[in-house]
């Protein structure tokens, strides 16, 4: 009896490590940690942390240690920033691939996770306040991700295509005695705003920016930022389109007509005029629409 015991006690040990041995094998091997350096174009006007040029006609750029960008699904984090164009990331080794898709930001980890971003909820702090933007951009099918540039020119190097999101800047004149504002909507003839960033989406004729603490300056200035979709806007001739305030004092609108033109992704637009009661501005002289020229 005593030696069968220890025969039993022998064959559960074995039995034993080769369940260990099992479990081992099927976990898992942690991915090799590499570091890429990423990049955008020194030309491009919208990008993650914005801060207004001193001119207000464009926006510089700039890396924040808390950025992050997904590669083939696989997360990277900042872990140096060499200048406002430049940083380098670290994650796990996406491994040999025939292309990449690269995304900013990381927590978006494919191509229809970015195409699903849409753009209803915007809202502003502050007038002329610029820190809710968000730079949505995708690399796709490139063969390279090791030194990945936000670039449409580098992409096109590379075997394949950038889509990147835009932004609206309004510079709306508001009435004398105007105190603050609560929200601004832009309203076309037709849908023409895709609803998400991809080219497929359904378009809505309105997108609407809530407004919070807005000081407005002695010119009554209200200065706006709006993000439109990767897919860029398609207006036609004929088109119009409606400019809405809504104030503490009442809605204040403009219609402006719009020409032929494409709105692309990535691209920086300004709308400027004066949005009062439709059209009750009243132009006495040339130098009243020097002063503060409407347009898109």
């Amino acid at each position: 009896m005593k030696t069968r015991y220890i025969l039993m006690a022998v064959t559960a040990l074995i039995a034993f490590s080769c369940t260990q041995e099992l479990k081992q094998e099927d976990q898992p091997q942690s991915k090799e940690r590499v570091t890429i350096k990423v990049s955008t174009s020194e030309s491009l006007g919208t990008k993650v942390s914005m801060t207004e040029a001193s001119d207000k006609k464009a926006m510089n750029l700039k890396w924040e240690i808390s950025d992050k960008i997904s590669v083939n699904g696989n997360e990277f984090s900042v872990t140096n920033i060499i200048s406002d164009h430049e940083a380098e990331f670290e994650g796990a080794d996406p491994g040999a691939a025939s292309s990449y898709t690269i995304i900013y930001p990381g927590s978006y980890t494919d191509a229809t996770a970015f195409n699903a971003r849409t753009y209803t909820g915007q809202a502003q702090s502050g007038n002329s306040s610029t820190a809710h933007l968000e730079y949505n951009a995708m690399l796709s099918g490139v063969s390279d991700y090791q030194e990945p540039k936000f670039d449409t020119e580098w992409a096109s190097e590379k075997g394949g295509s950038l889509v990147q999101n835009g932004v609206i800047q309004l510079r709306l004149q508001l009435p004398e005695g105007t105190s603050g504002a609560n929200s601004v909507t832009l309203m076309a003839s037709r849908p023409v705003f895709p609803s998400t960033n991809s080219a497929s989406s359904d378009k809505v004729n309105e997108m609407t920016l809530a407004l919070s603490n807005i000081t407005l300056p002695s010119n009554r200035i209200l200065e706006a930022y709006m993000m439109f979709s990767a897919a860029g806007v398609e207006w036609q001739a004929g088109d119009e389109l409606t400019v809405a305030v809504d104030t503490p004092e009442d809605v204040y609108i403009r219609t402006l007509p719009m020409t032929a033109q494409n709105w692309t992704g990535g691209g920086q637009y300004t709308i400027q005029c004066k949005v009062q009661d439709a059209n009750s501005f009243e132009i006495n002289d040339a130098s009243d629409l020097e002063e503060f020229r409407d347009g898109v």
